[in-house]
């Protein structure tokens, strides 16, 4: 709203005329015409008369009245210190969105860290199969001879295929995970010989990780940064 705009609302509200709200004020109408239309502004000694009559304040002026029309009377003491402290206001309210959304952002920043930080050491799972026990004397690829073709022109077929059909009834699978590693293949002690186990897969346990949570928060607070800094900046 214009200065002038609103010295006219101000008059209509106490429902004078132009003449009888300037004789009030001690200015000629023709003056009061002039600061009601914008085409003048009053001097520090009128504004004061012009509030003490109409019963406002400078605060009910710089309420209404736009930042660009509060310019032109700066040069009036009560108007220069609406302004200043209006813009102090202004500068304190953005200030304090910018320390939450700087503070959101460490938090945003630091629970995202958190969660990549725990990812990187998540631990690993080495998975070793055993096929079966070695019993005494046998060699460490014994059970190889499962998955091996056998052709039947070999010379010797019916013999491997016997010794591949004893090998598969002896087959007892077993599986352990080592969360360190053990090597391609280790070798362990079973109740009637031993065990050779081969690793055959190696994965993280992060899939189950129980800090992936922290993604949740993370996002809340980056967003939550950017709509602070946003606020920020458009208030100012």
């Amino acid at each position: 709203m214009k200065f002038g705009d609103f010295l006219r609302a101000a008059r209509e509200n106490k429902g004078w005329k132009q003449p009888d709200a300037a004789a009030r004020v001690e200015i000629e109408q023709s003056y009061l015409s002039k600061l009601e239309t914008g085409k003048s502004y009053p001097s520090e000694e009128v504004f004061s008369k012009l509030l003490a009559a109409y019963g406002v304040s400078p605060s009910d002026v710089s309420d209404v009245v736009s930042s660009s029309e509060l310019n032109k009377l700066k040069e009036i003491a009560q108007v220069r210190e609406v302004i200043l402290s209006k813009q102090k206001t202004t500068q304190t309210i953005f200030r304090g969105w910018l320390i939450a959304g700087l503070f959101s952002l460490m938090l945003g920043g630091a629970c995202l860290g958190f969660v990549a930080m725990m990812t990187i050491n998540d631990p690993l799972e080495f998975r070793y199969q055993s096929w079966g026990v070695l019993q005494t004397g046998e060699s460490l690829q014994a059970y190889d001879i499962i998955s091996d073709e056998i052709n039947v022109r070999h010379p010797n077929f019916e013999e491997l295929r016997a010794k591949q059909q004893a090998m598969i009834e002896r087959t007892d699978q077993k599986f352990e995970v080592k969360t360190k590693f053990r090597g391609d293949a280790f070798i362990e002690n079973a109740a009637d010989g031993r065990r050779y186990y081969q690793l055959f897969s190696t994965q993280r346990t992060s899939e189950n990780s129980p800090f992936r949570w922290f993604f949740i928060p993370a996002l809340m607070f980056l967003m939550s940064s950017f709509g602070c800094f946003f606020i920020a900046f458009r208030w100012k």
